[in-house]
């Protein structure tokens, strides 16, 4: 073949990876537009971290400002497209009586698995049809639950952003993969209805989830500019990386900020 694609003939002395950033710079880039509402940002952190403890069987979450109104923890009607997520109704606030649909990303119920969880919500993506089956799912949850916002942390950010780009709803992910590649085979997008949604991108530095992206890398894959937030150390340790990839910190980062 004399190019990656009809749409993108390789040109004289090109490779094909040269190729395939052109063909992805050529593109005008359909991208979401900043919340600029920190009140509402702080709930949907808090929503994604919580969705870690929605076994717990109780109704209020994140001290009275958000109450359960739905939980899946297992599909058993689609047990290979199964997600797990809580559909949180906001008590306080500007945004009292909408609805965030928070996806849960993999287990950090406890430090040892946490770091096997940060690799596996990284290198999950190129697993095959597994992911697109999770992602449908997720997008049919969506649109059956209609939530007003949608967030998630690792595997469930990279949700999230699908679930955006798919049905045009605003929110927040968080130390996720990026879901758009150049290649169609990496590119786990949908639709782009995510153009113009309010739906922010926040990452961390040498957080291994976070740098996990497509070819040309995570500031171009996902479906908005990411916010970078600064992670422990050039060369962290275990218990750095843990950390760099956490909601807590990631909750306190946001908080401080202006």
């Amino acid at each position: 073949s004399s190019g990656i694609n009809a749409e993108c003939p390789l040109r004289p002395g090109e490779t094909m990876m040269d190729g395939a950033a052109h063909m992805a710079h050529s593109r005008k880039p359909n991208m979401t537009e900043n919340l600029s509402d920190k009140e509402l940002l702080i709930l949907l952190a808090e929503a994604a971290s919580d969705s870690y403890n929605l076994d717990a069987g109780r109704e209020e979450a994140c001290d009275g400002k958000l109450k359960i109104v739905h939980r899946q923890l297992q599909d058993s009607d689609h047990p290979d497209k199964g997600i797990q997520f809580g559909i949180y109704e906001i008590l306080v606030g500007q945004h009292k009586g909408k609805r965030i649909m928070a996806i849960r990303g993999s287990d950090f119920s406890e430090r040892r698995k946490a770091l096997v969880a940060t690799f596996q919500d990284a290198s999950i993506i190129w697993a095959g049809p597994s992911i697109r089956l999770g992602r449908d799912a997720a997008i049919f949850r969506a649109e059956e639950q209609k939530p007003d916002f949608v967030c998630g942390h690792s595997l469930g950010a990279l949700m999230a952003e699908c679930v955006s780009s798919a049905l045009g709803i605003a929110g927040a992910s968080f130390n996720g993969p990026g879901p758009v590649g150049v290649n169609p085979a990496f590119n786990l997008l949908t639709d782009d209805k995510h153009n113009g949604v309010q739906f922010e991108v926040h990452l961390t530095r040498n957080d291994k989830v976070s740098e996990f992206a497509g070819l040309r890398g995570p500031d171009y894959s996902h479906v908005g500019k990411p916010i970078w937030h600064e992670g422990k150390g050039d060369s962290p340790s275990v218990e750095d990386l843990i950390d760099n990839h956490s909601m807590e910190r990631l909750i306190e980062k946001l908080s401080n900020s202006d």
